[in-house]
Parts: structure tokens; C-alpha cells; sequence
């Protein structure tokens, strides 16, 4: 089946995934068997062009500001002890029931932490991103950053490498209907895409304010189980999916709960992991 066609007729409706969480990772990695049937995902070689294209523009494009200033990111957030802090009931009970980018914390992070994510940093500007926000750390002080990457075993435009890109390239209904506002998973970028957890390093611990690495924590564990859980409650929980679909539409609402799928289904293969690095002033 091609990849598009697959996209196309889930988000319009025309599809349902009756059991994605468990058909997804065997589609992506293997031939799925239904009824008899064998279905194999197609990745056509349009992919490669129009990837190409949307890869370049999101990494340049400001989809989110780069300044600590302009973004407000260097105000302390409170980190809760847990690895995964929303609950179902949380989640069912938020003001606005989305994916936060920030939703897996570091296990030995001090209760108040500052916390920043880099999947909404443009990658042509993640090197001024990094600069600033070193700038902007008091001496003494200790802050988290949260980032996907690609896995070491998915090379750049491979097959796998177009599957762990899909839920990083442009939404298609990320605009809200009633007030314009994109939702947090739609204002990531590719940058998880086009780098890697040495480059970042690299990068805290270079230039005019270099950074001193606590730790470095791999949760894509929990973080794959908070996105089956942010599913569970698109799916399951009444005023989550009611609120979603009243701002995004339904196929505003079939398109996040596809790709945080997909991404979910990523992350159990291996082909992306979800990293904490806690960093010292």
C-alpha cells in the first residue's frame, strides 16, 4: 500500500487503524498479515522529492522563535517527580489536551528546574539557540533540555528515515478553526531529524559559555508510554476528543491521533529516541 494513500485515507476517514499501536510497528518494519491478506507499506519515490523539499523549509523556516527572549523559555518550570507528570486524569482535566514536548523529565532533576525543548528550534538556527540559551543561565543554576533523534541505525533517506520523518513535516490541519493557534506537536520541526545527541553535546559544552553535563538520560520508555497514554485519551476520554475536534476539526483530530501513533510506533522500533540532558551553569 503506498505510504500516502495510507496517510490520505486514515486521516480522511475513509480508513480507521482498528488496532494501530499493535499493526503499526509491523507495518513499518515488515508485511503485515490481515485476514489472509499481505500488505506491505510502499514508500514512493515522491517521497524523496517532497521530503527533501519540506526537510529543507522546516529547517530554516522560524516555526517556532529561536531567542530565550522572544520564546520566554528561561522562566523556571516546576519539574514533577515523576517521569511521566500528566496523568489521565490530568490530561482529561487540562485546559487544552495536547502533546507536551516536555512531557518526559529526567529522572535525577531537581524538583525546580528550568526545562527547554529543541524539536520546536528551526535546525538552521539551533546553534544561536544553544548560544542564547547558555547566555541566559545564572552561575550556579541547572536547567533540562529535552530532544528527539533519529536512531544511529536509520541512515539519512533511507525508507526508515522517510517513516521517522512523518510526524515532523508539516500538519495539515495544524491551525485552529476558532482562534488561529497551532497546537504544541504541530510547532515541532525536523531538527530531530538532522541531529544528534554528540552534536548536542558538542554543542552545551563549546563556545563563550560552556556548559558542564550533569547527565545524560535516554527515556524514550517513557516517553513511548505517555504517547500511548496521550492516544488512549484522544481516543477514549469524551471532552479530550470533543475539545481537539471543536478547535482542529476532525481530521485536525484524525491527524494528531495518526502521528502520535506513528510516533509512538517509531520510538518502540528504535528508529527515534527520546533523550534528557540536565546541564550546570
Amino acid at each position: 500500500m503506498p505510504l500516502r494513500l495510507i496517510l490520505d485515507d486514515v486521516i480522511s476517514g475513509a480508513v480507521e487503524l482498528r488496532l494501530p499501536a499493535v499493526d503499526l510497528p509491523i507495518f513499518m518494519t515488515n508485511t503485515l498479515q490481515a485476514q489472509g491478506w499481505e500488505m506491505k507499506m510502499d514508500v514512493e519515490a515522491s517521497w524523496w522529492y517532497y521530503g527533501k523539499e519540506s526537510w529543507t523549509l522546516s529547517s530554516n523556516v522560524p516555526l517556532a522563535p529561536a531567542s530565550l527572549k522572544q520564546t520566554g523559555l528561561a522562566q523556571p518550570t516546576l519539574v514533577p517527580s515523576l517521569n511521566v507528570p500528566h496523568s489521565a486524569e490530568q490530561a482529561r482535566t487540562s485546559s487544552e489536551p495536547m502533546l507536551s514536548d516536555t512531557s518526559v523529565v529526567h529522572n535525577s532533576a531537581p524538583r525546580e528546574c528550568m526545562m527547554f525543548t529543541l524539536d520546536t528550534i528551526p535546525y538552521a538556527r539551533l546553534d544561536a539557540f544553544i548560544r542564547d540559551f547558555q547566555a541566559s543561565l545564572s552561575f550556579g543554576t541547572t536547567a533540562m533540555l529535552g530532544f528527539s533523534t533519529c536512531s544511529s541505525s536509520v541512515s539519512f533517506l533511507s525508507t526508515r528515515f522517510v517513516l521517522a520523518s512523518i510526524p515532523f513535516l508539516p500538519r495539515r490541519f495544524a491551525a485552529s478553526k476558532r482562534s488561529g493557534k497551532t497546537y504544541p506537536s504541530a510547532r515541532r520541526t525536523v531538527t530531530p531529524l538532522l541531529t544528534s545527541l554528540d552534536g548536542i553535546v558538542k554543542l552545551l559544552v563549546s563556545g563563550p559559555s560552556p556548559l558542564a553535563i550533569e547527565s545524560v538520560q535516554n527515556v524514550s520508555k517513557d516517553y513511548a508510554k505517555y504517547l500511548s497514554r496521550y492516544v488512549q485519551d484522544l481516543t477514549q476520554a469524551p471532552d479530550v476528543r470533543t475539545k481537539f475536534v471543536a478547535n482542529w476539526g476532525i481530521e485536525g483530530w484524525r491527524e494528531e491521533r495518526l502521528l502520535a501513533t506513528w510516533e509512538d510506533a517509531l520510538v518502540n522500533i528504535g528508529s527515534l529516541q527520546r533523550w534528557v540532558i540536565l546541564v550546570r551553569k
